[in-house]
């Protein structure tokens, strides 16, 4: 089986809401999971990873629900 090209933001993403991040970039959720289908470009690649980690610490730290 073929490893799916946005496996780590699913696998970093597993316990945060889809709609915390999807309001970070600015779109829907739905908008956010139909992204995550196709190969991400670089740039977005990595700005998602940075919400995710961003996202993260805030949960950690109990400044977001």
């Amino acid at each position: 089986m073929r490893k799916h090209e946005n496996e780590d933001i699913r696998y970093m993403s597993y316990r945060i809401p889809n709609r915390l991040i999807a309001d970070k970039l600015g779109i829907t959720a739905q908008a956010y999971m139909n992204m995550l289908v196709k190969p991400l470009k670089p740039e977005k690649h990595d700005q998602i990873v940075a919400i995710i980690e961003e996202l993260k610490g805030e949960i950690e730290n109990g400044t977001i629900r």
